[in-house]
């Protein structure tokens, strides 16, 4: 917004695209997300972060790595729970050259490159692909095409598996990898969903404790974004957007991401602060955990939860054990 009320959107390649004027009250905080969603324009990145963040943690073996490295585990979209993860507005042309883009991921299965007419029969699919077809149209689509190239391997018992991949091709950026974060660390259901059924851990980052000065810290801080939630997929034209962006069904997270657009799965993060141990962790994880405490050379405080006797709530015990530091 600038000095005289103006809402200024601009993409991620600075083109402007609109101007909004918000003294006369004519758009709200809910059309303004909205309509930041239907720009395809990036939110600003994050100058100074206030709050801490809080990273649930299911496989306890690469989470004893974090703690001893201090870093945090970057993914693709495709791996993570929510199939529509990274997704974004498109037309139906698009989707069908997207399917054509994709048409070859069942033949990977059952037929490789230096298979006999592997090429002609690629072809022979890729022809046909950009069309919406019935089951029944898939699988004769698939057994004219195997006896075209005089195969003898049928794929009829394939036929429904294959199918209901066709089906369900959903257009995501996966270009980047990311980390996510949640303002909260007493989400019963997040501890059920991301640290294996209260058995795992999660981990408080404090971003106060990164010398803003520091180029490298500098840039973490600049990749971080709060997830934004509408039943809206957001416009992309340049593929940076739909990372930020998820469902309504999913506000209750209050994410956060780091987005990592380097190659590497690791990034260098020396601000944990404090260690959750779910309420159905075991004593040997509790070990496993001081000892890589220890290891990582950080001051960083050990909790256990436990669950509060009058109410639905996670309450946090402090743990007191030996630090060299």
């Amino acid at each position: 917004m600038n000095q005289h009320g103006e809402i200024i959107l601009y993409q991620s390649n600075g083109r402007l695209l609109d101007s909004y004027n918000m003294e006369d009250n004519t758009i709200n905080a809910d059309s303004y997300h909205e309509l930041l969603l239907g720009s395809g324009t990036l939110p600003p990145p994050v100058l100074k972060l206030e709050v801490p963040l809080y990273k649930y943690r299911s496989n306890t073996n690469h989470a004893l790595d974090e703690i001893r490295e201090q870093y945090v585990f970057t993914s693709y979209s495709d791996e993570q729970n929510d199939p529509f993860d990274s997704a974004y507005q498109m037309s139906y042309e698009e989707a069908l050259k997207y399917k054509r883009k994709g048409s070859c991921f069942f033949l990977s299965i059952f037929s490789l490159p230096f298979y006999p007419c592997y090429n002609k029969l690629s072809n022979l699919l890729n022809e046909c692909l950009d069309t919406e077809m019935t089951l029944e149209e898939f699988s004769a689509l698939l057994s004219n095409a195997f006896e075209s190239v005089g195969f003898q391997r049928s794929p009829e018992a394939l036929s429904r598996t294959y199918y209901e991949r066709y089906l369900n091709i959903v257009p995501r950026r996966n270009a980047a990898r990311i980390s996510c974060f949640s303002e909260i660390r007493d989400s019963i259901p997040m501890w059920a969903y991301y640290a294996h059924n209260h058995t795992g851990l999660c981990f408080k980052y404090d971003f106060s404790l990164l010398d803003n000065q520091i180029k490298y810290n500098q840039c973490i801080l600049n990749s971080l974004h709060k997830v934004w939630y509408s039943n809206n997929k957001p416009l992309d034209p340049d593929g940076n957007y739909s990372y930020l962006v998820k469902a309504n069904d999913w506000a209750h997270e209050q994410e956060w991401r780091l987005i990592n657009w380097q190659s590497k799965d690791k990034i260098s993060l020396p601000c944990m602060s404090e260690i959750y141990l779910g309420i159905n962790s075991s004593i040997e994880l509790m070990d496993s955990v001081i000892d890589a405490i220890k290891a990582s050379g950080k001051k960083i405080a050990l909790f256990k939860c436990r669950p509060n006797l009058r109410e639905y709530k996670i309450e946090f015990v402090r743990i007191n054990f030996q630090n060299s530091l």
